[in-house]
């Protein structure tokens, strides 16, 4: 029986390796609904693996509060953290988590480029200033 089990795991990896054969684009099939697939690019959610890695810890609950909407995701949790796989979330929590890091992407800019004003402000106004006196 061990043998049997043996020889289906086989099959089932050279069909695997067929199809990534066939894929040279690298397309990850993510189902919408049974009717419907989509193709995302596996680089893509590996890009929007490692922004979530990167983001703040507020940032990063908001993420999750983004996926906990979708009930169909399992969130495995141990001390290291919480993982999910990305490549089972369908394509329209993908396209949240896309929007929601493109806002914080933004606001993050708006705020860098407020701080370098400011700091523009304050040496040309207070440093400048103080030297006259």
């Amino acid at each position: 029986m061990n043998n049997n089990n043996e020889k289906n795991d086989t099959k089932e990896i050279e069909e695997i390796k067929e199809i990534f054969k066939k894929d040279n684009n690298n397309l990850l099939n993510i189902n919408i609904d049974k009717e419907e697939p989509k193709n995302i690019l596996i680089k893509e959610l590996i890009d929007i693996q490692k922004t979530i890695e990167s983001m703040s810890k507020y940032n990063q609950i908001e993420i999750l509060r983004i996926l906990k909407i979708d009930n169909k995701i399992t969130l495995n949790e141990n001390k290291y953290g919480i993982f999910i796989n990305l490549s089972e979330v369908d394509i329209l929590t993908i396209n949240k988590l896309k929007n929601f890091i493109q806002y914080v992407n933004t606001q993050e800019m708006n705020l860098i480029q407020i701080e370098n004003q400011k700091e523009i402000y304050k040496n040309q106004f207070f440093i400048n200033d103080n030297k006259l006196k």
